[in-house]
């Protein structure tokens, strides 16, 4: 696919359309608001839960979309969901696109209490209502402590599970942290014990909460210890890793077809690495991260380079495109005749070299010539971005 947009997910069905109506929800056609950069201030302010559609009329992949989500925010109002679907026609609302930082289309964000996530659900109407549906149910679940540990064993390796031990106000406070908290779980057990908050996070990691048990003080420790030191990007927490990557990131490809073996082998080292690297050099405050190369492996070839294993990938500059002069480098390491070598030292040496100018980047094409290179169908779809992340999100 041509130029990439920040979210790129569609499907299509039809809808019934409703009444118009007025007021702080702004204007209704078919159910689904149309949001201003006049009415959606006091939108947010009266809506605890808002998804926001940024479409342009002549973007194909919306029009795809668009029945689907009429559906959809036809069935939230007529099952009395306690959400508002919005959108907002990115072409005459132009401030408001550039506010929420929309750079294609269509882009969809979540809503809670004001908080913005981007929305990295299903795009059909029976797949979005399910979403709601999930994400505006309990916030935390709660269990015995016989089933947290299965729990705890069972979780996915790309999943942060925070697990809450206390008495009933401690349940409270984790509900409301999880209002503004995204790409966890919470779990809680009831226990007459002292309170406790864990988070367990990559493949072994876990770091556990020492401060006072304020919500304001939970929600801003968690936004941090949710991070692993060495963890799985994929599609559920692909923006958390860009949030993070302010001067880059660091990818590790290992081979898919002993890919649980390896990451046990493997992760220590990695882990022991990222804690040197972040306290020694100070020029690579980024994460660490690992991809399934058997599940995205047209990125993990053509964009990271990785075509044999392991090998390390360390994408340096501005992932975000938030500053046109800071140019992404990208520096290449392959293990794969010394697989045994691949260790902490080795790592630690190849942001040594890097950093030293040891180690040249790789030559990339040009990107305005990558940009000519787009063809004219693409176009008319979709904004051209210069950031090759987002041929990741449009695989994930």
């Amino acid at each position: 696919m041509g130029g990439v947009s920040q979210s790129s997910w569609y499907k299509r069905l039809a809808v019934a359309a409703l009444a118009v109506a007025s007021g702080a929800r702004g204007q209704e056609v078919e159910s689904v608001l149309q949001m201003t950069k006049e009415n959606a201030d006091s939108i947010f302010a009266s809506e605890d839960f808002v998804l926001v559609k940024f479409y342009a009329p002549w973007c194909g992949h919306c029009k795809a979309m668009a029945a689907d989500y009429q559906r959809a925010a036809a069935t939230a109002k007529a099952e009395d969901l306690p959400v508002v679907l919005a959108e907002v026609d990115a072409t005459v609302q132009s401030e408001l696109a550039s506010k929420f930082k929309v750079e294609g289309y269509p882009t969809l964000y979540w809503f809670v209490k004001g908080a913005k996530t981007e929305y990295t659900g299903p795009r059909d109407a029976e797949g979005i209502i399910a979403w709601l549906k999930d994400n505006m149910g309990p916030a935390v679940k709660t269990y015995s402590s016989s089933e947290i540990g299965d729990l705890i064993k069972n979780r996915k390796w790309s999943t942060n599970l925070v697990v809450g031990e206390g008495d009933e106000s401690l349940q409270k406070k984790l509900n409301d942290v999880a209002l503004n908290t995204t790409h966890v779980s919470i779990a809680f057990v009831e226990t007459s014990a002292s309170p406790s908050i864990t988070v367990y996070k990559g493949t072994e990691e876990t770091a556990s909460y020492s401060g006072d048990y304020e919500v304001e003080n939970i929600d801003a420790w968690l936004k941090t210890a949710r991070v692993p030191a060495f963890g799985q990007i994929n599609e559920d927490n692909f923006e958390i890793y860009l949030e993070q990557a302010t001067s880059g990131l660091f990818w590790v490809c290992l081979d898919p077809e002993s890919l649980s073996d390896q990451l046990k082998k493997y992760s220590s080292s990695v882990v022991t690495a990222y804690q040197k690297v972040q306290s020694t050099m100070p020029e690579f405050p980024m994460p660490f991260v690992w991809l399934d190369v058997a599940e995205f492996e047209s990125h993990a070839r053509e964009e990271l380079g990785c075509n044999n294993y392991p090998t390390i990938v360390l994408q340096k500059g501005n992932l975000m495109g938030e500053d046109p002069d800071m140019k992404v480098e990208k520096y290449i390491r392959s293990f794969s005749d010394v697989p045994n070598k691949f260790n902490v030292d080795a790592i630690v040496k190849f942001f040594q070299d890097v950093s030293s100018g040891g180690l040249e980047a790789v030559q990339e094409p040009d990107e305005l010539d990558k940009l000519d290179e787009v063809d004219a169908d693409d176009d008319d779809d979709e904004l051209g971005d210069l950031d090759d992340h987002d041929d990741l999100k449009e695989e994930l």
